[in-house]
């Protein structure tokens, strides 16, 4: 189990860092893909714990102390929010990855503003900003 997760973070890990190339798009900026990946990594877990410990799942639907007449509606409750969270999952991911390019993107457009102003310290300040996004997209690119 652990060589499948390690070599499924290399190969993430990979494509994202891939990414972070001028010009270059990477495959997990696309909703399906993230779509695939985090539903693959949440289903096999979940129906391995549904078949083998069935009640602590079931446990985990109902918070201690709750009402009798309540639980059947918490248990709907939690089973919607347990089926829709890898796809939130996907969505924040997909998104997180498009607003960094977006942001190197148009941060990277002050370039050719500097053209213009031909002032030090408006390229320094840009450089310096691109530099911190681009330390910020290593890290979600490993994320």
């Amino acid at each position: 189990q652990t060589q499948i997760f390690a070599s499924l973070f290399g190969l993430l890990a990979f494509n994202n860092i891939l990414g972070l190339i001028p010009y270059v798009f990477t495959g997990t900026c696309h909703l399906p893909v993230c779509f695939f990946f985090s539903i693959s990594i949440w289903f096999g877990p979940q129906i391995y714990n549904w078949y083998f410990f069935r009640n602590k799942m079931f446990a985990h639907l109902v918070p201690e102390g709750t009402p009798l007449f309540l639980i059947p509606l918490l248990v709907l409750i939690e089973l919607i929010r347990n089926f829709i969270r890898p796809l939130t999952l996907g969505i924040r991911l997909c998104a997180n990855m498009r607003a960094g390019h977006l942001l190197i993107t148009l941060v990277g457009s002050g370039f050719r503003i500097d053209r213009v102003i031909r002032t030090r310290l408006v390229f320094l300040t840009i450089f310096f900003i691109i530099l911190a996004l681009l330390v910020l997209e290593s890290g979600v690119a490993l994320i």
